[in-house]
């Protein structure tokens, strides 16, 4: 870890890496954890569960992964939720925003408006459905969309709290808790076939908000939600697109 993020971590988090999120947000609280096919989202479950009552949240998105998707997906949600006493999850089929996200916004801003888009979805699903807070496995400085200007830029005008149980630890710290408590497995999605190979690291809230404003990608995100399957049987993944 650089020198800049090791001090930034320690006054980010406790010497024992347990959450402070109960300060505003009472215990018991509904979470909504946006829950990727990665390394991190399982370790931000575990952290989560101790204080909260969290539901995982995927969006899927298998048309622009290599085939698999949803064999891999329904592998990751069968090993790692029944470990953590997850008995319910949504599935939000969002290749069609992605996909007029990708026609739509520059290349290089592409993850930062994806991200924003599945941001303002978990917002709709939080209103709807009772929830206190979004959550996100997200890690300061691991990808481009983590750095700190690109964070705020795609959590700009959210009306709900976004908890980051992960922000100030570093890969080995998630890999580690992650094998402690049975959580890693060896196979991940991996990179999406939209992410730029040069992406923006240091983005205007105001101008990632222009940039949304022009996709007029709204009412998809509102279908995207509609057709939002809150299940306990998670092979469904393999019926949604």
């Amino acid at each position: 870890m650089p020198r800049w993020q090791r001090g930034h971590a320690a006054g980010c988090r406790p010497a024992d890496g347990s959450s402070n999120t109960t300060e505003f947000l009472p215990r018991g609280s509904k979470v909504l954890l946006l829950f990727s096919g990665g390394i991190d989202s399982p370790v931000a479950l575990k952290l989560l569960k101790k204080y909260f009552k969290v539901t995982p949240l995927h969006f899927v998105v298998s048309r622009f992964y290599e085939i698999g998707y949803a064999k891999i997906m329904e592998n990751i949600f069968s090993q790692i939720f029944p470990k953590l006493n997850v008995k319910k999850g949504f599935l939000v089929p969002f290749s069609d925003v992605l996909e007029e996200v990708s026609k739509k916004a520059k290349r290089k801003y592409r993850c930062l408006l994806c991200r924003r888009c599945m941001l303002l979805a978990a917002e709709m699903l939080c209103k709807k459905h009772g929830f206190d807070a979004i959550a996100t496995a997200e890690v300061l400085a691991q990808k481009a969309s983590q750095t700190l200007f690109n964070m705020v830029s795609t959590h700009y005008a959210l009306k709900y709290p976004v908890l980051h149980p992960l922000l100030c630890f570093d890969k080995e710290e998630i890999v580690n808790i992650a094998r402690k408590h049975e959580l890693y497995l060896e196979e991940h999605l991996g990179s999406c076939f939209l992410a730029p190979k040069y992406p923006v690291t240091k983005a205007s809230p105001e101008k990632v908000q222009k940039l949304f404003e022009k996709l007029e990608i709204m009412e998809r995100l509102k279908v995207a939600v509609k057709n939002a399957v809150l299940t306990e049987n998670f092979s469904e993944i393999k019926s949604i697109e």
